[in-house]
């Protein structure tokens, strides 16, 4: 089970009141659609009794969420975008020793 489900869980409980409600009456059909392990179920529903029973709360809850994940997201892309600059220069570099090398030959 990725984080990103249970993400999706939050926000639509955040931001759907029907399935708000659906949670709190029926919990287990509700998140049956969702690739969700009895610990993360546990935790969600430990939400629902406490946090994420107001909305306030609930959207604050998602913003962290997705304010870690944009900052996960762009960490990776930043070293991503390193390593890919590294190896343009590692290759450059040996490329023009090949060429210094030919051209005094």
């Amino acid at each position: 089970m990725s984080k990103e489900v249970l993400e999706q869980v939050i926000l639509k409980a955040s931001s759907d009141a029907r399935f708000r409600a659906q949670l709190n009456d029926n919990f287990d059909a509700a998140t049956r659609p969702y690739d969700l392990s009895p610990e993360e179920k546990s935790e969600l529903k430990k939400g629902m009794a406490g946090e994420l029973a107001d909305d306030r709360t609930a959207r604050q809850t998602m913003a962290a969420t997705a304010a870690e994940t944009a900052a996960a997201t762009a960490s990776a892309t930043a070293s991503a975008s390193q390593a890919e600059t590294a190896t343009t220069t590692a290759t450059t570099t040996v490329a023009q020793s090949v060429n210094t090398t030919t051209a005094a030959d």
